[in-house]
């Protein structure tokens, strides 16, 4: 079960990851705002299990990254994200479009990653009550396929 859960956290991380592809080479880099999409956009269901995640280290220095939201105890973020050494690990959300209402989440612990696939799973309990969840897709990308990346405008 778990590996499934992988492969398919994996799928999401790929997508958000690797956006530069032949299909995307040729085409200008754009940005959408939430408010702009209807209810039923896919972009906009992934843009709110979206937030970001900051590791803080003893010292005080800070990495922030993207992050979202993949179950009721889980968050995925890149790899390249993950600081050395120990650090305290915090999530923000925004779950309206105007950014008034904030979930603010410490997160436990690192609870899978990959580094060549470049994704990250996080432990934090209760966060897919409080944010909706992605839904993955577990499907294979094709080859030129359109895709998207969904990004908050303080990660990376």
């Amino acid at each position: 079960m778990f590996s499934k859960f992988v492969r398919k956290a994996t799928v999401l991380a790929v997508l958000v990851t690797f956006t530069t592809t032949n299909a995307w080479a040729a085409l200008p880099p754009r940005t959408i705002s939430v408010n702009d999409l209807g209810a039923n956009d896919v972009r906009k269901q992934v843009a709110e299990s979206s937030g970001v995640i900051e590791f803080v280290s003893p010292s005080g220095r800070v990495e922030v990254c993207n992050t979202w939201v993949l179950n009721d105890d889980t968050l995925v973020t890149n790899h390249h994200c993950l600081p050395k050494g120990k650090s305290r690990i915090l999530s923000h959300f925004n779950v309206d479009t105007d950014g008034k209402k904030r979930i603010n989440q410490s997160c436990s612990e690192v609870i899978g990653k990959n580094a060549s696939l470049d994704y990250a799973l996080i432990r934090c309990e209760g966060i897919g009550k409080k944010v909706k969840p992605v839904t993955i897709d577990p499907r294979d990308v094709k080859r030129n396929e359109r895709v998207f990346a969904v990004t908050h405008f303080v990660g990376d």
